[in-house]
């Protein structure tokens, strides 16, 4: 395939890996020519032993959960505040002009 011009030739019988790539010569209006299509990729699912390999213990992992729980509360409950008294001034400040 594409190999520097001292390389050695492999021998007929020797396995040959096949490429991820597919080789479509059809003309495409997203590609350019330096652009090969890919395979999809194949996904190996291994399924690792209950409770090994977690970068927190699960502990650890619950309280993280519950902080960002409560600081989104805090911040959702801060917007509301801000949002009802914008809105507040903004009624107030269109009876002022109405009188």
């Amino acid at each position: 395939m594409f190999a520097s011009p001292g390389a050695a030739t492999p021998p007929a019988t020797a396995p040959v890996a096949q490429s991820l790539t597919v080789h479509d010569t059809r003309a495409d209006h997203l590609t350019t020519g330096s652009i090969a299509r890919a395979a999809p990729v194949r996904l190996v699912h291994v399924p690792a032993s209950h409770g090994q390999d977690l970068p927190l213990p699960q502990t650890e992992r619950h309280l993280l959960i519950l902080l960002l729980l409560a600081c989104f509360a805090v911040m959702a409950a801060g917007g509301l505040a801000l949002w009802k008294r914008g809105w507040h001034d903004i009624v107030q400040r269109a009876r002022a002009e109405d009188v």
